[in-house]
């Protein structure tokens, strides 16, 4: 539209001069054409220096706006810019494009998504107009962001699936993490006020002239497995799915119950979880999980419980006995071995079960 104006008045300057010759027309209507051409020439010539950034928070809240900023940085003085997006949740599959108008170079805007998974933002398309906002230039850009989207978690009570994990001998400990283990030492110290007198290391003790504790490992527990089958589906389904997965493994983690977070997909993964702190990079990694286009079938778990999350039942008829399937579907099912729930009867469902 400023396009437009800036013609149609230089047209009308010209007109004036030739209908009522003027000696300053000619020059008013010469400056008025020139300027944004002059601008949009040096922004031309320096069109390849031109840097984009595209900038937003590393995690944001489900159905919660949060800011995504960008700016574009020039040699040359520049009036508006659009920023041409495309918007991808790398978890459900949804896209959709976004244009972000910027003054000066500068721009902020407000985002939501109501579905958790990662968000990649990638910037296709960069106009840039002369420093009047009057003609447009085409610039390279090749920029991108990731926002996780985290899920809304509830609480799962999981003491009954604790008892069945539950592990009493071991031969593998966490390598960086103490526990209360005697039989194997996690790491020698000296004495603390508060120490109990039985991690005493009498014999080391004597020989240093001080006291000196013995802190136990913590063994390793691979008896319980998260599995999110990350097969394509409805993105609401999608979004349940890994909100009842993270509540679980919240759920179990903040227990101290060890385990492993495993998922399909493009890219399978795989992450121990250990102690409470390691959860959000496991689950950040498991929201960054495109989907995959095979059919979902059920992992070998060579020991312990495997907790299966779905939206597709897999194609094995036989089911191992250490293994309970959670079915995010709308459809009904008549499975009594298969705890069958939709996103509205999530939390009710999963909040009290009881692993038969």
């Amino acid at each position: 539209m400023r396009t437009v104006l800036w013609l149609l008045l230089g047209g009308l300057l010209l007109v004036t001069w030739l209908a009522a010759p003027w000696a300053a027309v000619p020059w008013i209507a010469l400056c008025w054409l020139a300027a944004p051409l002059v601008s949009w020439l040096a922004l031309a010539i320096t069109r390849r220096r031109i840097r984009t950034e595209l900038t937003g928070p590393g995690t944001a809240e489900k159905g919660k706006p949060f800011s995504v900023a960008a700016s574009v940085d020039s040699a040359v003085p520049m009036g508006r810019a659009c920023l041409v997006t495309d918007v991808e949740n790398l978890a459900t599959g949804e896209k959709r494009r976004q244009r972000l108008t910027m003054e000066r170079g500068r721009g902020e805007w407000a985002m939501t998504s109501g579905l958790c998974g990662c968000m990649q933002l990638r910037g296709t398309k960069l106009v840039v107009w002369d420093i009047f906002g009057v003609l447009p230039l085409a610039v390279p850009c090749h920029v991108h962001a990731l926002i996780c989207v985290m899920p809304d978690t509830f609480p799962v009570e999981t003491d009954p699936v604790l008892a069945l994990s539950s592990r009493t001998d071991c031969d593998e400990y966490a390598p960086d993490v103490k526990g209360n283990d005697p039989t194997e030492i996690f790491q020698l110290r000296e004495y603390a006020p508060g120490d109990s007198l039985r991690q005493i290391h009498w014999k080391l003790s004597g020989k240093t002239g001080r006291y000196m504790v013995r802190e136990g490992s913590k063994p390793v527990d691979h008896r319980l497995t998260i599995y999110v089958e990350r097969s394509a589906a409805a993105p609401r389904l999608t979004d349940a799915l890994l909100e009842a997965a993270v509540s679980l493994a919240q759920a179990f983690a903040g227990q101290g119950q060890p385990f492993r977070l495993m998922w399909s997909g493009e890219a399978e993964g795989l992450w121990e979880v250990m102690t409470e702190d390691q959860l959000p990079e496991a689950v950040a990694a498991l929201l960054k999980s495109p989907v995959s286009q095979e059919p979902p079938s059920l992992p070998e778990v060579a020991e312990g419980k495997l907790l299966y999350c779905c939206t597709q039942l897999p194609a094995e008829q036989l089911r191992p006995e250490n293994t309970k399937i959670l079915l995010c579907a709308d459809a009904p099912c008549d499975d009594g071995e298969i705890i069958c729930f939709t996103p509205e009867t999530m939390r009710d469902t999963l909040g009290k079960w009881i692993w038969n």
